[in-house]
């Protein structure tokens, strides 16, 4: 909670924990049982130095994730990918731009046990380590 209370007093030098706490409180005072969920800019940083982002979105029912969406506009080399998955029926990528006119990929989990062919990656920001 330090962190967020110190950046957004980048921005507001007025704000502490209580403050913070109310202004995310603002809801209308009940809890759903199903609802959406929205990051418009995941990737906020790599937004500005117009490199990778993604726009979230998924569908929370009773606690579970059933619908996730994830569209990455910077990825790949025409127009950005699409991906999401529901619950139960598999995970797709289709491009961006041509969605309409291009079949989804659906996307597997292969087993793998050979670490040669293990990939390591890491943020780029070096404050998510």
């Amino acid at each position: 909670l330090k962190q967020i209370v110190d950046y957004v007093k980048e921005d507001n030098k007025d704000v502490d924990e209580k403050k913070l706490i109310e202004w995310i409180g603002y809801g209308n005072g009940r809890v759903s049982q199903r609802f959406w969920t929205l990051d418009p800019i995941d990737g906020t940083k790599g937004f500005i130095r117009q490199d990778q982002y993604a726009i979230a979105l998924a569908l929370i029912v009773d606690g579970d994730v059933k619908v996730g969406v994830m569209a990455c506009p910077a990825y790949g080399n025409d127009g950005g990918l699409l991906f999401y998955a529901v619950r139960g029926k598999g995970s797709y990528t289709q491009s961006i731009t041509s969605y309409d006119t291009t079949i989804p990929t659906r996307i597997h989990i292969v087993a793998n046990n050979d670490q040669n062919t293990f990939r390591f990656t890491e943020s780029v920001e070096s404050c998510h380590g």
